[in-house]
């Protein structure tokens, strides 16, 4: 019985051990190198023959269709080769995952939340110092579906006072492109607004050019802007399609049919580089946003991911920052 006590503490100790290692500075200064080998962008291409990280081409995802191989010899080869040298798990990241924070960083950085949360004032405490501006953004009867502005403005804009795109979508699917800018406390002014030109002159906007389907509610999960504001995303519409924009011409860039079903919602991550788009089909797919020069210019049309499980339709989405 003693000798029993005495192995389970010895077990015990393993485990402690263990779980500080896992936790210690040393293993947290690494883990982005762990993930980028697993699951990130040296697992395949050259920066995984430069990592001497590159196995079997079996054990790849996508590279072997068994369910096209008609040879019985052949298919029962290729398991197998499968069965012996494992498989690989699917690459979600093609960006160098970023490093984890150390104890000081996240120090400084709790620090520094604390200090701009005692600058700021109670909204609820200040009411009476508040100011409300109304502007009609489309005509009378036309309800409001959307109103998004791009989350990156570049600074200059607003010290030099050229205004940002500020964009518009009614239920009809009509569009109309507004000028605004933020508040800044290097100008005067609380923030600037500009109409459209073609509302203010009482002309139709311009449409998204696919009529929406009938048997859903027109709703902001229906839209989504880039962070820097060039692509307008539209889903909803009676062809199952994905339709990607440029807001500024509305110039359609990309029609993607991949949902077997109407797509009920679009998002984006708060980095812009991936969106996701869900459906009736009950599936979700994770999109790529194609960039040149920091600038987003389209979608690749190929999915990264067709998310499977759903019981129902997906009306709402979450996508994680860090894709």
């Amino acid at each position: 019985m003693k000798s029993r006590c005495l192995r389970g503490q010895r077990a015990q100790k393993i485990l402690f051990k263990h779980r500080r290692a896992l936790e210690s500075e040393c293993v947290s200064a690494n883990l982005h190198n762990w993930i980028d080998l697993i699951f990130g962008y040296k697992q395949q291409g050259p920066a995984a023959v430069e990592a001497l990280n590159v196995f079997f081409y079996c054990t790849y995802e996508g590279n072997v269709d068994l369910d096209a191989v008609s040879d019985p010899h052949e298919r029962k080869s290729l398991e197998g080769m499968i069965n012996n040298f494992g498989q690989t798990p699917t690459q979600l990241l093609k960006e160098p995952h970023p490093k984890r924070k150390t104890v000081d960083e996240v120090a400084k950085y709790k620090s520094k939340l604390a200090d701009s949360a005692a600058t700021q004032k109670d909204v609820f405490r200040n009411l009476d110092k508040l100011k409300t501006f109304f502007v009609e953004l489309h005509e009378d009867g036309e309800a409001l579906a959307f109103v998004g502005a791009p989350r990156l403005l570049n600074r200059s804009f607003i010290d030099t006072g050229i205004l940002g795109d500020l964009i518009s979508v009614n239920n009809k699917g009509v569009k109309y492109g507004h000028g605004w800018l933020p508040y800044s406390s290097r100008r005067k002014e609380v923030f600037t607004f500009s109409i459209d030109p073609l509302l203010a002159a009482q002309r139709p906007g311009q449409n998204l050019g696919a009529p929406f389907s009938p048997d859903i509610d027109i709703t902001p999960n229906l839209f989504a802007l880039t962070v820097d504001g060039k692509l307008l995303v539209t889903v909803g519409h009676w062809d199952n399609t994905v339709r990607v924009y440029n807001p500024t011409r509305m110039r359609i860039i990309n029609c993607l049919r991949r949902h077997s079903d109407v797509a009920t919602c679009v998002g984006l991550d708060r980095a812009g580089h991936h969106a996701i788009t869900g459906s009736l089909d009950s599936t979700c797919i994770i999109w790529e946003i194609l960039h040149s020069g920091g600038v987003a210019h389209a979608f690749n049309e190929t999915p990264l991911q067709t998310l499977f499980g759903h019981d129902g339709r997906v009306g709402s989405y979450c996508l994680w920052a860090s894709w």
